[in-house]
């Protein structure tokens, strides 16, 4: 049985995690709210006018918006193909080389 003592030490280490979650994705969630305005730098996030989906309607009545949305969806999906193919194969062709000096230096350059 734990006592209180421990979980003081277990809440220690999360903070550090729980503080790079607040700063790096809930923080950044605030910027989100410039969709929905007119925004002006020098005003600020805060004190812009409120538009509501009016740049979403000007977004969609564009003529190309079909060909924008098909190019990001296949880029996307493009990089994840690569990305998931080139790995593994180089994993699998630096497997079968013999000379272990070599091997290991070409991983840790590319790590």
């Amino acid at each position: 049985m734990r006592n209180k003592k421990d979980e003081v030490y277990y809440h220690l280490m999360l903070a550090p995690g729980l503080i790079l979650l607040f700063i790096f994705s809930i923080i950044p969630m605030f910027g989100l709210i410039m969709a929905f305005q007119k925004f002006v730098p020098a005003r600020g996030i805060f004190r812009s006018n409120f538009v509501g989906l009016y740049n979403f309607e000007l977004m969609f009545s564009f003529p190309d918006v079909r060909t924008v949305f098909f190019n990001t969806i296949f880029i996307a999906a493009f990089k994840i193909v690569l990305g998931i193919i080139f790995p593994v194969v180089f994993a699998l062709l630096l497997n079968e080389v013999r000379f272990t000096g070599f091997k290991r230096t070409v991983q840790t350059i590319c790590y």
